[in-house]
C-alpha cells in the first residue's frame, strides 16, 4: 500500500445559526394520527425507496441529487413526490406513507433544507458549472446552498470565493504555501503553490499536485468544505532541514469589511509558539458565522497518525480508537531528517482584513 497522509481541515459557515458540529446522523421518526395530531413511537416506517442515478425533478421543478436520494443517501428510503414541502424547516423532511403516517427525516445539527426567497429547498452539495455571470474567474461553483462556494479554475491568486445569504464575500486558500517549521515558526523561504487546474467530481473539487507529490482536495457538505492536503509519497516530505520539527501549510484569507476574528489557543501544543487549535470568524456585527475546525491528519487507511515519518526508517506509530492517544513509548525521533509532531495546530497572522494561517504539523 502506497504511502499518504491526508490533512484535513473543516471550514463550517454557520450563517445565521449557532450550533454545535458533530457527526450528524439522521433519525427517524413516524407522526401517527390525523389532521397533524401527532403521536411519537419508536419504530420507522418504511417508504417506496427511488434509487436514482441521475438528476431528476419534483412536481416544483427542484432538482434532486442522487447524493441525497440515491443509494447510501440521507433520502434513499423516500420518494420525492411523497415528501410533504410545506413541513419543510432547516433540519427536517416529511414524507407520507402508504398506511396514513408521516416519517420525519431530521438532522441534529447539520441542514437539510436552506431558505430561497421565503421557500425552503433542498440544499445539494454537487460542484457545478458557475452559470451565475459572476466571478468570472471561478467557474465552478456549489449553488444551492444558503451560502455560495465559488471556486477557481487554478490554485493560486484566485482562491476559494464564498458569497454568503447577505452579499458579504470572503475568499480563502489564497496563494497557498508551504514551509518547515520548528517552536519559532517557519524556517527559511516558504516555497508557493503550483498553478493547478481543478478537476471537479460531484461535490469535490482536486488540485492536482499543488506542490510535487502534494494534491489538495476540497470536499462540499451541507455546511461548509472540507480541505484535504494529501501528500502521496514520502518523496515530497524529503529534504528537512536538521532544525525541522514539522511541516506548515499556509493560505491567506481575506475577510469581508468589518469583519473580525478571534482565536482560541491551543494549550496542548508546547512545541509551537503561539499555537491556536481554532480560528472563528465575527461578521461586522461582532457574531460567530463561520470558523475553522483543529485539523487533524490521516494516513490513508483513515486511522489517526500520531507521528508520519520524515525517513522512511521510523515506523509510524498512531492514534487509535476514539481519537485517544496510544500509551506506547513515543517514537524515536531522527534528529537528523526530523518528524512531525503528533499534535497538529494552526498558526495565524492578521494585518488588517488579511489573515494568513498555518496548518502546522
Amino acid at each position: 500500500m502506497s504511502y499518504s497522509v491526508h490533512i484535513k481541515v473543516l471550514f463550517l459557515a454557520l450563517g445565521m445559526y449557532l450550533y454545535q458540529i458533530e457527526v450528524c446522523l439522521a433519525q427517524d421518526l413516524v407522526i401517527t394520527g390525523t389532521n397533524e395530531s401527532e403521536e411519537t413511537v419508536s419504530s420507522s416506517a418504511s417508504s417506496e425507496t427511488e434509487s436514482q442515478s441521475t438528476y431528476s425533478e419534483t412536481s416544483d421543478k427542484e432538482i434532486l441529487s442522487p447524493l441525497d436520494w440515491g443509494e447510501g443517501g440521507l433520502f434513499e428510503k423516500y420518494s420525492a413526490d411523497k415528501e410533504i414541502s410545506d413541513r419543510r424547516d432547516q433540519f427536517a423532511k416529511h414524507f407520507r406513507n402508504a398506511d396514513g403516517t408521516v416519517t420525519a427525516v431530521m438532522t441534529s445539527g447539520m441542514p437539510i433544507n436552506y431558505l430561497d426567497n421565503g421557500v425552503w429547498k433542498t440544499i445539494r452539495t454537487e460542484i457545478q458549472p458557475n452559470v451565475t455571470g459572476k466571478y468570472s474567474g471561478h467557474p465552478y461553483v456549489n449553488f444551492y446552498n444558503s451560502d455560495k462556494h465559488f471556486c477557481p479554475a487554478q490554485s493560486g491568486a484566485d482562491g476559494v470565493l464564498l458569497e454568503l445569504g447577505n452579499g458579504d464575500v470572503l475568499v480563502d486558500w489564497i496563494h497557498p504555501s508551504m514551509s518547515w517549521f520548528n517552536a519559532d515558526g517557519a524556517i527559511g523561504i516558504s516555497r508557493s503553490g503550483d498553478k493547478s487546474t481543478a478537476v471537479v467530481s460531484s461535490n469535490t473539487v482536486l488540485y492536482p499536485s499543488v506542490f510535487p507529490g502534494i494534491d489538495v482536495i476540497f470536499t462540499q457538505g451541507n455546511l461548509g468544505k472540507k480541505l484535504d492536503i494529501i501528500i502521496d509519497n514520502r518523496n515530497a516530505i524529503s529534504g528537512a532541514p536538521s532544525i525541522a520539527t514539522g511541516l506548515g501549510f499556509s493560505e491567506t484569507v481575506i475577510l469581508p469589511s468589518g469583519w473580525s476574528m478571534v482565536t482560541e489557543p491551543d494549550k496542548n501544543n508546547s512545541k509551537l509558539k503561539s499555537a491556536v487549535k481554532k480560528v472563528i470568524f465575527l461578521n461586522d456585527q461582532g457574531k460567530e458565522v463561520m470558523y475553522y475546525e483543529p485539523p487533524e491528519v490521516l494516513e490513508q487507511n483513515e486511522e489517526k497518525l500520531i507521528a508520519a515519518p520524515l525517513d522512511e526508517s521510523i515506523t509510524p506509530k498512531l492514534l487509535i480508537q476514539n481519537g485517544t492517544e496510544s500509551e506506547n513509548e513515543e517514537p524515536k525521533i531522527n534528529e537528523d531528517r526530523g518528524v512531525f509532531r503528533s499534535h497538529v495546530s494552526f498558526q495565524v497572522e492578521q494585518i488588517g482584513n488579511k489573515i494568513t494561517i498555518w496548518t502546522v504539523t
